[in-house]
């Protein structure tokens, strides 16, 4: 089938569904039912007269009322079918019940609002003149959004009996019982519309001159706004509660326009009531679309969390492995080194140069597979209150031999009084010394200028490490914390690794920004949280 793709196959279900669905017309066609709304053909006459008389102002008027009414529906009703489709989602991720159960609220009052815009474009034939009604099912449309929003909350907001399960998840177990109920009453309001004969008195005779029911909804909506809503927003504090509590400023002015404004169908304030309307149903959804954005961030940054907790396990691995196979031989090679030291002759210098070579790269591999095992398992911290503008002073007294080697030219914007920070000086200043070597050698000999600032805040500080060397291509910023990466070919991978843990270990945070050709910023924070326990 090519439907069943090795990466994006369609279940058979649902292919099966709509290739019935696109035959079923078909189907109903040949069993004698028509769809369509010529019962006979209109002579050319008729057609033109019927087009004039639509073209007299009057007439004009109310047919673009009733074309704009249309569409301001038309988008409401969408938009709430898009926030249960979207809630849905959301509830398949965060297994919150209270969202859905809203998001279906909004859902049935849609449903509500299809049968208003049917029977206000005469699509559904009553047995009240449609104008009559359209003010009335209103009415009922806004009670109706208001009291099921509400019954939605109450079912959530309900105290859960001792010795039970949390409410959300009770409402995960029951949510076919709450859906059923709102569709229950959804279709009981719809079949009493339907069959209602007397609405004169709250329809619209022209002048309506009985208000007093829009008054109904209008306090529904105010207990919602101040009672329910803050309630559920304690309860469930996402971006979605809060935006449902948004909607309710223009879920109360539509009140207020359409009781206090509207004396027509279709004039300016019923139009203004219905856009209104439409952003009662948009900012719930516009809240909800930016939950599920940021459930989608939390679960990547999650797994972006996982991954790296693989890898710094792994890492720790191959080097407890490395420290057990290539400290015992590299301990025999040093004790070797430093018997033939003491039997070499003062006049054989070309062999006391050669035990130098293997004394000295011993400790390299020696200090190789330290630095590891500190990425892998930083060691307990021993902090202390320091200046950061003197440590890093210091840090770059250590790192001058380099600078001078490569004709740098230093640039310090370092203040002298500052708060002192809790660190464990010789750890940090690894980490500083790491990022300043790194950003020495990515400059080139006699061009590089190296910037060094610190800004000071009230109970935090940012550090800045810059460089005018060749920058960073956005791929390799991504890596460039991780062990072993490395954009050198004579690097190991491992300085702004053990840089970043020391770093995370003293509660900091450490960013990077760089363009190619353009130079390289690191930027230190420290104070965001506390540091590691030592």
């Amino acid at each position: 089938m090519i439907f069943s793709g090795n990466h994006y196959r369609i279940p058979d279900f649902y292919v099966g569904l709509v290739s019935a669905l696109c035959v079923l017309p078909l189907f109903l066609n040949l069993l004698g039912i028509d769809f369509g709304n010529v019962v006979e053909q209109l002579s050319p006459v008729k057609v033109v007269e019927m087009t004039q008389i639509e073209e007299q102002p009057g007439y004009r008027d109310l047919l673009t009322g009733r074309y704009v009414h249309t569409i301001l529906v038309s988008v409401s009703v969408s938009i709430a079918i898009l926030t249960l489709v979207l809630a849905m989602i959301d509830y398949n991720i965060r297994r919150e019940a209270g969202t859905l159960i809203v998001a279906m609220a909004f859902f049935c009052a849609a449903l509500l609002e299809v049968f208003h815009l049917l029977v206000a474009t005469r699509v559904i034939a009553t047995t009240v003149n449609s104008f009559y009604l359209t003010s009335y099912t209103w009415f009922f449309c806004r009670l109706f959004l208001a009291s099921i929003i509400s019954l939605g909350i109450i079912f959530y907001l309900s105290p859960t009996p001792k010795g039970k399960v949390p409410s959300q998840k009770r409402f995960g177990n029951f949510l076919g019982y709450v859906s059923l109920t709102f569709f229950a009453v959804t279709i009981l309001t719809i079949a009493f519309l339907l069959l209602s004969t007397n609405v004169s008195h709250t329809a619209y005779p022209y002048r309506n001159n009985s208000r007093q029911f829009e008054m109904i909804p209008l306090a529904v909506y105010l207990f919602l706004t101040f009672y329910l809503l803050p309630r559920y927003c304690e309860r469930l504090p996402t971006v979605f509660s809060k935006s449902l509590l948004l909607s309710m400023i223009p879920a109360v002015a539509a009140q207020l326009y359409m009781t206090f404004g509207s004396l027509e169908l279709f004039d300016n304030n019923f139009n203004v009531s219905h856009f209104l309307i439409a952003g009662v149903y948009f900012i719930p959804f516009v809240g909800l679309s930016l939950n599920y954005l940021e459930a989608h961030r939390k679960e990547k940054l999650a797994t972006d969390a996982l991954i790296k907790a693989e890898k710094f396990a792994m890492t720790g691995r191959i080097a407890r492995t490395l420290a057990h196979e290539v400290r015992n031989p590299l301990t025999n090679i040093n004790l070797s080194a430093e018997q033939l030291r003491s039997n070499v002759l003062p006049a054989e210098e070309t062999g006391k140069k050669y035990i130098e070579i293997i004394e000295r790269n011993s400790k390299r591999i020696n200090d190789l597979v330290s630095e590891m095992l500190n990425i892998s398992r930083p060691s307990e911290l021993k902090l202390a209150p320091h200046n950061i503008s003197a440590l890093l002073n210091e840090t770059l007294a250590v790192a001058q031999d380099r600078i001078q080697l490569k004709d740098i030219k230093v640039e310090k914007k370092l203040p002298e009084q500052m708060k002192p920070m809790m660190l464990d000086v010789e750890k940090f200043q690894t980490a500083l010394l790491n990022i300043i070597i790194n950003a020495i050698e990515a400059m080139e000999e006699k061009k590089g200028l190296l910037r060094i600032s610190v800004s000071a805040k009230e109970n935090a500080c940012d550090i800045i490490v810059e460089d005018n060397g060749k920058g960073l291509e956005p791929f390799q910023i991504i890596h460039i914390f991780e062990p072993f990466y490395t954009t050198k070919s004579t690097g190991t991978g491992l300085g702004l690794s053990a840089a970043k843990s020391i770093i995370d270990s003293h509660g900091g945070i450490i960013n990077v920004e760089s363009l190619p050709g353009k130079g390289t910023r690191f930027i230190i924070t420290l104070g965001v949280s506390e540091p590691a326990a030592s």
